[in-house]
């Protein structure tokens, strides 16, 4: 193989070897960055299901008071 050709091949060969090193590491820092996307959409996860159980003990309070307030009100009377 001639001299000119052969450092041609080299000089793939390296951008290639080059090309492949950068993709590695592109592909870890994606998998970084999904990694902590997943953990911080479990913690969220966690913070929601805690909140939809607080609306649900509210909701459940709002409906006992406003059962109050009817009853008050029915045994209040007609308004005068």
């Amino acid at each position: 193989m001639p001299s000119a050709e052969l450092a041609r091949l080299t000089c793939r060969v390296d951008a290639h070897d080059e090309d492949l090193r950068v993709l590695g590491d592109v592909l870890v820092e994606v998998k970084e960055t999904v990694d902590q996307h997943t953990e911080m959409l479990a913690d969220l996860g966690g913070r929601l299901d805690r909140v939809e159980e607080s609306l649900q003990q509210h909701g459940g309070m709002l409906e006992r008071h406003g059962g109050m307030l009817v009853e008050i009100l029915r045994r209040l009377g007609p308004a005068r």
